[in-house]
């Protein structure tokens, strides 16, 4: 049965994270804990929906976070899959965020009631969309670019930039980070993106370019993320950064996402649209805003 839920928007406000007060890496269990959630089996099968319900009706009176990903990934399994066209995402939801009490990462719940005003940006504002789009644009003439020539500047300058988890400080490495992106940019125009699931992974992993992309990396590659936002609209949210600006620097119509967080607001007002229940309602919804994933 639907139940109203009172809109949330306008309680918690998230900010930035603080300058200096990062996240610490997560640690070696928390990081097997993604590769092999056993625990969370049993949470996805037994109470869940009640569970999920009473999330909601709490986030959208007070606001704050819910709901372990895990656990609802394998309790709405498929669903969250969806093809998208890569035009709609035009902003990304911050990796992490002040809630007024503490930093958090923001990809430690599903379900979120807060407001995001303060922690979406557009994509091309982000350092590494641009490189992306530079690739897509001069292929292997990536030297000339002047994000290339800026990050050759901060090595020089004993400043240099960190990516995919590696510190690029020679020009031997930044010209691997140039170049293995420049193979996933090709592979995708030719391939188009293929679901993490339908991948073998041996013929996708970055030991071409080991120097520039950790193993751990390769490891932990999901979907692109997705958060469905308190209006419905879907922002960039976790994973798939340099894939999705492949996309769009390609012009490619559809790409596979996995949808890691939805807002509140979003998802009571679909409720009492449809007359369900939250976890009821979560699939129909989703499959009315992208379709499923093949």
């Amino acid at each position: 049965m639907a139940q109203d839920y009172p809109a949330s928007a306008g309680r918690t406000t998230y900010d930035p994270a603080p300058d200096g007060q990062g996240l610490p890496p997560l640690s070696l269990i928390a990081r097997l804990d993604e590769l092999a959630p056993v625990r969370h089996l049993v949470g996805a099968r037994l109470g869940f929906a009640a569970r999920f319900e009473e999330a909601v009706t709490r986030l959208s009176a007070e606001g704050g976070a819910a709901m372990s990903p895990h656990v609802c990934a394998l309790h709405f399994g498929e669903s969250l899959n969806l093809e998208i066209d890569p035009q709609r995402l035009t902003h990304r939801l911050s990796d992490q965020l002040f809630d007024g009490r503490a930093t958090r990462r923001t990809d430690a719940h599903f379900l979120d009631g807060g407001r995001w005003d303060q922690v979406l940006f557009p994509l091309e504002e982000t350092p590494v969309h641009g490189e992306i789009l530079d690739i897509c644009r001069t292929r292997a003439e990536f030297r000339k670019t002047s994000r290339y020539r800026w990050l050759v500047k901060q090595i020089e300058q004993g400043r240099p930039m960190a990516r995919s988890g590696i510190r690029l400080d020679t020009v031997a490495k930044l010209d691997g980070y140039f170049s293995y992106y420049l193979d996933l940019v090709e592979s995708i125009e030719r391939f188009g993106i293929v679901p993490r699931r339908r991948m073998r992974s041996k013929q996708h992993t970055g030991r071409a370019h080991r120097s520039t992309r950790t193993i751990w990396r390769d490891l932990i590659e999901r979907d692109i993320g997705v958060a469905v936002g308190p209006d419905g609209e879907l922002v960039r949210h976790t994973s798939g950064r340099h894939r999705l600006a492949a996309a769009i620097g390609l012009g490619l119509e559809r790409i596979p996402v996995e949808v890691r967080m939805v807002h509140v607001d979003w998802l009571s007002a679909q409720a009492r649209r449809l007359g369900m229940t939250p976890a009821q309602a979560l699939p129909v919804a989703l499959a009315e805003i992208g379709s499923p994933a093949r």
